[in-house]
């Protein structure tokens, strides 16, 4: 990679493309309320059918599908709700954790904070921010091996 860096530093102009399953760049990292919100509703139905009522919630909210899944997936790592046959749960004498300790939550808070690294950074910073990543890569596949 350092070498392939060394040979562009006489390039002007360098187009890259990234490619991934999602795209976080235009979704929004739904916030502290928006969770709140979306329990609160769990918590007064008691029971929610994604797929019969889902489309509904998100045109009302005007959150996306995914947004609805997302805080859902969050929901269910920090053990708030269980999904029983596609109907959300709510789970009785929950203890209080923070939307960080989700490993949901981490990941698309990672995936958003690279995406906007990439998109706006210069292309020195974009060069060390791959090197960081192919560095890191390396040394997982190498405790792996």
């Amino acid at each position: 990679m350092k070498k392939l860096c060394a040979a562009l530093q006489r390039v002007k102009r360098v187009y890259v493309l990234f490619q991934h399953e999602e795209e976080h760049f235009f979704s929004v990292l739904p916030g502290r309320e928006d969770f709140k919100w979306f329990y609160a509703l769990l918590h007064k139905k008691g029971t929610f059918s994604l797929q019969q009522q889902g489309a509904a919630l998100a045109k009302h909210k005007g959150w996306s599908m995914n947004t609805i899944s997302f805080m859902t997936k969050v929901f269910l790592d920090l053990e708030f709700v269980k999904i029983v046959d596609g109907v959300i749960h709510i789970q009785p004498n929950v203890v209080k954790k923070e939307l960080h300790q989700s490993k949901t939550y981490q990941i698309k808070q990672e995936e958003i904070q690279l995406e906007q690294e990439l998109i706006y950074s210069s292309f020195s910073e974009m060069i060390m921010t791959l090197e960081k990543l192919i560095d890191h890569s390396y040394q997982l596949e190498e405790a792996y091996a």
